[in-house]
């Protein structure tokens, strides 16, 4: 007499390691995220139809009364662009939206004949 083999079990996923590695990805987007100076919290940024977001890690802000800062903190031209220490080709300038145009172009040109290097003006991606 010939008993049937018993059918063998399917073999277990190790989900335990693809849990693993969804939680230490977690933890690394967490600690990323913490280490880029804040942004400004009392700018609006302007909106624009195109252009891409730019992180802002050593971006210069233009308030709404034209004085300046970058990283939280209020500085001046001359401190901001002693603080680049020329390491960027570009510089990027953000602004808050109820800043007057023309105060606006005025302190582009400044930083621009100043440091020698294009000014890109960085605006949110307006929301259909």
């Amino acid at each position: 007499m010939r008993l049937a083999r018993p059918p063998a079990k399917p073999k277990r996923e190790g989900t335990i390691a693809l849990i693993n590695i969804v939680f230490l990805m977690l933890i690394f987007f967490l600690i990323a995220g913490t280490l880029a100076p804040p942004m400004d919290r009392v700018i609006k940024l302007i909106q624009s139809g195109t252009g891409e977001p730019v992180p802002p890690p050593q971006a210069l802000f233009v308030r709404e009364d034209g004085s300046l800062s970058s990283g939280g903190q209020e500085t001046s031209l001359e401190q901001w662009l002693a603080g680049m220490g020329g390491d960027s080709a570009v510089l990027r300038l953000f602004a808050d939206r109820r800043t007057p145009a023309r105060l606006l172009i005025e302190t582009a040109a400044r930083v621009e004949a100043r440091s020698g290097k294009p000014v890109r003006l960085v605006t949110l991606k307006a929301q259909p």
